[in-house]
């Protein structure tokens, strides 16, 4: 009889520590952590993550730089050359992941950190051709990530100076390929 006595005992304790507060707070951290983890996952395409659909792009202008030269223009394409459209397909032929760090506010982002490695450090500007419009810049580094930049407005939404977000993407080969691109240019 006195061991059913401690068990209930022992159980309203619990009941006691785990007040309807402490289950919803447990409750809320839990959704937090799924709906963190679901978005972090789910792959973007490249007009999700460039804000470029529905902005009417004039142009892209590459850069390259190696090391830690300063950057060097290759040249800028119009819209609907072959260069242009190249590029295009180049980053619209795989998916994006985001980085955890996207969801908390930045103070000043250092995109290019120079480092010692054997390719080359590839930035890809599209722009309306106003620097007071739309300009979406794409900086490519060796840790397999992509930094995107992005200012201006489209029809949808106005987007001053959103920040840079950084994304993985799908396919690890497609910083090799943009450089390949790139340097196929000069």
């Amino acid at each position: 009889m006195e061991e059913l006595t401690n068990k209930s005992c022992s159980t309203a304790s619990v009941k006691k520590r785990l007040s309807p507060v402490k289950i919803a707070v447990i409750a809320v951290i839990a959704v937090i952590i799924i709906a963190t983890a679901v978005w972090r996952l789910i792959p973007r395409d490249f007009d999700d993550i460039s804000f470029m659909d529905g902005v009417d792009i004039k142009q892209v202008t590459c850069a390259i730089s190696y090391g830690d030269e300063p950057f060097r223009d290759v040249g800028t394409y119009p819209a609907g050359s072959d260069e242009f459209n190249s590029l295009l397909d180049l980053l619209s032929s795989c998916r994006y992941e985001t980085e955890i760090g996207n969801m908390f506010p930045r103070g000043k982002v250092t995109i290019y950190n120079p480092v010692e490695h054997d390719g080359a450090n590839v930035t890809l500007t599209f722009d309306t051709g106003s620097t007071d419009d739309f300009e979406c810049f794409i900086h490519f580094d060796f840790q397999n990530s992509v930094t995107v930049s992005v200012s201006g407005s489209n029809d949808a939404v106005t987007l001053r100076n959103i920040g840079s977000k950084v994304y993985e993407p799908s396919d690890h080969e497609l910083i090799d390929k943009v450089e390949d691109y790139v340097l196929s240019l000069r």
